[in-house]
């Protein structure tokens, strides 16, 4: 990912602990790593988070049917 295999481990627990926070393009590589959306990272709920994951895993065809039920379930509102 770009860091220095000396201070990786102290960096990225930086990071968790909320002490530094990466930069977009470090959490890109970050997200690439873990095999999860940058978005996911960003998440301030689990259930997003959750959602955000299992989303990005679906095929394109899946994801526009998501997508047309959401609109569908939001044009239905009051």
């Amino acid at each position: 990912m770009g860091l220095e295999s000396t201070s990786a481990s102290a960096r990225m627990n930086q990071y968790e602990s909320g002490k530094h926070q990466p930069d977009f393009n470090m959490a890109k590589k970050i997200a690439e790593q873990l095999d999860v959306p940058v978005a996911y990272l960003y998440c301030d709920s689990d259930e997003m988070a959750e959602l955000i994951l299992k989303f990005s895993k679906l095929t394109q065809e899946q994801r526009e049917q998501v997508l047309a039920y959401v609109s569908q379930q939001q044009s239905d509102s009051p």
